[in-house]
Formats: C-alpha cells, sequence, structure tokens
C-alpha cells in the first residue's frame, strides 16, 4: 500500500501543511514556525565554530604539536566567518540579511569557537596529565 500524504500526517501526528490555515500563518500569528529556522542556524553555526577547533585539538594531541595548530586553526576560523558573514552574505544571501542577522550568525561562530577552545584545553591537560 502507497503512504498518501493523509496516512503520513495521521502516523505521525503532524499536521501537514495542506491543511492549515493560509491566513492564520501572517507574520507573528506562528511564532514558533518563525523562529525555529534561526534558532537550528544558530545551532549549526556554534557546532560548525567548535566543531573546527575539536578537530583541531585531535590531530594536535596524535601529533603531539601542542597549541600552534590549534591557535591557528582558531585565528584561520574568526576570519573564515567574519568574511562568510560580514561580506559573502551581506552581498549574496537571500532574503537580505542586515548587520544585525550577520552579527548574530559571527556571534554563535565565536560562542561555538570559545567552547571548542574550552574542551581543547581539558583536552590538553588531560593527554599531559594522565597519560
Amino acid at each position: 500500500m502507497r503512504l498518501t500524504r493523509y496516512h503520513c500526517a495521521t502516523l505521525t501526528n503532524v499536521t501537514t501543511p495542506t491543511s492549515i490555515n493560509r491566513t492564520s500563518l501572517k507574520r507573528g500569528t506562528h511564532e514558533h514556525l518563525d523562529e525555529q529556522p534561526q534558532y537550528l542556524a544558530q545551532v549549526g553555526h556554534f557546532l560548525g565554530g567548535a566543531l573546527v577547533i575539536v578537530l583541531t585539538t585531535l590531530f594536535a594531541i596524535v601529533l603531539g604539536s601542542g597549541w600552534t595548530p590549534i591557535l591557528v586553526a582558531l585565528g584561520l576560523g574568526i576570519i573564515a566567518a567574519s568574511v562568510k558573514e560580514f561580506w559573502y552574505d551581506m552581498k549574496y544571501e537571500l532574503p537580505k540579511q542586515t548587520w544585525g542577522d550577520s552579527f548574530m550568525d559571527w556571534s554563535f561562530y565565536m560562542l561555538g569557537a570559545a567552547a571548542g577552545m574550552g574542551v581543547a584545553a581539558l583536552a590538553e591537560h588531560l593527554a599531559k596529565h594522565c597519560a
């Protein structure tokens, strides 16, 4: 049996987009629908910033090269996030971004990088003193 949109909605207990009253979708009436993509984007920016530092830390520990590659990755990450948010997104991203949008995205990259640096410090400490 082929599942139709009706069956899928019934199985997952989710309202399909076609059953939502289109007049109720004016901006501000369903704030949770407006905020969810922004929330997911900020989680992605945070994880992206953290992932760069954490992966570099793993390689630095394996190679025994200390903090130099981690600090280089941090500097390159700051430059890359700045160029991406304040030049590329401002020029090419649709819908058109404001400086506030770009600053918020950049801030979450930096928060992720800061969390990654915390993980790096803990990993370096554990690698040095618990090996």
